[in-house]
């Protein structure tokens, strides 16, 4: 069998299976038929719902009214005599338009109003109509207690929102890093057929061997006994294998929502993983984007500000001012004369309120205050913590790709030794022991390179996880 050697580079691989399995297959189907990845987003929708719910406090509003009244009445001159007054019938209609304005919180409002009043005094008939249009602002200059001045409650469910984000995207990222391992510890268990095949097929060559020299009298009972062991012992191996394979490959279908169907020969199996896709791009950690931890700490830090924004302003005294034009008309339509009568209506005018105690909000600001100082305290040593962290995994990768490197020569050194070794003994010129000692030096070594491919490439992923470049990257790839 030739020789060959994977590569080694820091990269993410893709198995190149029968029905072209690949990582980015995986990814796409997961994505779309995993159960688990969909719930991940329940709690952003519900957020979104609140928001929407609030946010309705500034949609433009409509309101209106019509009243219609009819009554009797008895009117009384100066010298006490009764003069007959009925069928009064008074309408009055109105529609209200108003808007709140998110940022200042200033309220606007245009009423039109409409009042029809009819009325019959002895042989007068009285007919009037007052139509008025008056448009009015009220401004909150210091606090505004639905929280818009200071966007309090909106702010509040924002960074809620901002939260529950971030936390859905280190779910999402925990979730396809959880799979990417998953997902290569089938390939290591792929890789692994290699070196157990050879393995097998060398036990078994030498087994025909030793049995054509026992037919001779050329071998002992032993050897022929320790020669089927060795078949027996590979072949187990390889059955344990192709076990571990089935049932780790079931849970991989289960997640990508197809049907798996059992491998029932090992000789079936794909043996050579092609490596495809690169993660780490082992960027300096300055020109990383924010953490999300980092971040996730901002916001809780601009909670508290928040906060002590709101125990400021509840000390505060709430001062607004509102004014208003409006613009009356009065049309005469009786059978007698009576006055037309236009006029313009201007109104201004101030309102406020102030605490008087003070004591209960000022034990709440102090400790706000000393949940800011904590806050970023713990920023800071988060940071250092992240960057710690970040160049050391950079200096295990270093140190793993330099071991893969030596682990790699080691195999191919005892594949070599292997072949050599087997020759002599077809020669006469070693023993059965030796062969076997030399095999598993070889079985162990090849698995042992693989596994640090693998390791290699868990590591990646990791150091991808650990940068928040990981989504964005399997994102990229998707999308090919």
């Amino acid at each position: 069998m030739k020789k060959f050697k994977l590569i080694t580079l820091l990269l993410i691989g893709c198995v190149s299976f029968s029905n072209n399995f690949t990582l980015k297959d995986f990814l796409i189907n997961i994505t779309k038929n995993d159960p688990a990845y969909s719930q991940l987003f329940i709690n952003l929708q519900s957020i979104d719902g609140s928001i929407q719910s609030f946010q309705t406090l500034y949609d433009p509003k409509m309101s209106g009214s019509l009243e219609y009244t009819n009554q009797e009445e008895q009117l009384y001159s100066s010298g006490g005599t009764s003069v007959p007054l009925t069928a009064v019938q008074l309408v009055v209609g109105s529609v209200v338009l108003s808007k709140k304005l998110e940022d200042t919180g200033t309220n606007v409002s245009l009423t039109y109003m409409r009042l029809d009043n009819s009325s019959k005094l002895s042989t007068l008939n009285l007919s009037q109509i007052y139509p008025s249009l008056a448009l009015r602002l009220t401004q909150p200059l210091l606090k505004d207690e639905l929280g818009i001045y200071s966007k309090m409650p909106l702010n509040r469910l924002r960074l809620q929102k901002e939260f529950i984000e971030l936390s859905i995207k280190e779910a999402e990222e925990k979730y396809y890093h959880d799979a990417i391992n998953q997902y290569y510890d089938w390939v290591s268990l792929t890789l692994a057929l290699e070196p157990l095949s050879i393995s097998y097929k060398n036990a078994m060559i030498l087994y025909e061997e030793v049995q054509e020299k026992y037919r001779n009298d050329a071998a002992l009972k032993t050897d022929l006994l320790q020669a089927e062991n060795a078949v027996l012992i590979y072949r187990n191996a390889l059955n344990d294998t192709l076990y571990a394979w089935n049932s780790l490959g079931s849970n991989i279908y289960q997640k990508m929502g197809k049907k798996f169907t059992a491998v029932t020969k090992w000789e079936n199996l794909p043996n050579r993983p092609e490596i495809c896709e690169q993660f780490c791009q082992e960027e300096p950690i300055l020109n990383l984007p924010t953490p999300r931890i980092i971040a996730s700490l901002e916001r809780t830090l601009k909670q508290y500000e928040l906060d002590l924004e709101k125990i400021n302003r509840e000390n505060m005294t709430d001062l607004s001012i509102y004014g208003e034009v409006s613009r009356y008309k009065n049309t005469n339509s009786s059978s007698e004369s009576f006055l037309g009568l236009d006029k313009t209506k201007y109104i201004a005018g101030i309102t406020f309120s102030t605490p008087l105690g003070q004591n209960s909000t000022e034990g709440q600001a102090k400790s706000i205050l000393a949940n800011i100082k904590t806050t970023n305290q713990e920023i800071l040593k988060t940071k250092q913590t992240l960057e710690t962290l970040y160049q050391n995994s950079l200096l295990n990768l270093a140190n793993l790709k330099s071991i893969e490197n030596n682990a790699n020569k080691i195999a191919d050194n005892a594949k070599s030794i292997l072949d050599i070794e087997s020759k002599r003994f077809s020669q006469g010129k070693t023993s059965l022991f030796s062969i076997s000692d030399f095999r598993q030096k070889y079985t162990q070594s090849k698995i042992d390179h693989q596994n640090k491919i693998i390791a290699i490439a868990k590591l990646k992923t990791s150091i991808a996880s650990q940068n928040d470049t990981l989504l964005d990257k399997i994102n990229k790839l998707m999308e090919r």
